[in-house]
């Protein structure tokens, strides 16, 4: 798969992520899996204690897709919710294209085979 399919890029860091790969797409449910968890565990009265908690959703998400420190090269030490919004829309596009573009080879590859074998 071209790289540029494989590899996220934010803000001037890359991180390799090919859902092609068995063990990455375990990792990648994985990590999904308890962001629902941890959605469905934490409540807030506050503002800022909603915000923390979105953040820490966010966060700990990277690092189980991307590795460790993940989400510490690209947010530094901030918790801001709507740049770790806009990080996570950019990701799951990214994640969006690469799916697309798996499919459609697959789907190429099929229809190619199919044909061959229908000739026979």
């Amino acid at each position: 798969m071209d790289q540029t399919l494989t590899v996220w890029e934010a803000r001037g860091a890359q991180f390799a992520l090919d859902l092609q790969d068995v063990e990455t797409a375990k990792r990648y449910e994985d990590a999904f899996a308890a962001m629902a968890e941890e959605e469905q565990a934490g409540s807030a009265d506050k503002l800022s204690d909603a915000l923390r908690l979105q953040c820490g959703m966010i966060r700990p998400l990277f690092d189980r897709l991307l590795g460790d420190g993940a989400s510490e090269k690209r947010f530094g030490k901030r918790e801001n919710l709507g740049e770790m919004m806009e990080a996570y829309e950019d990701f799951l596009s990214f994640v969006q294209r690469q799916t697309e573009a798996a499919l459609e080879r697959r789907q190429k590859l099929f229809e190619r085979f199919s044909a061959s074998r229908a000739r026979r």
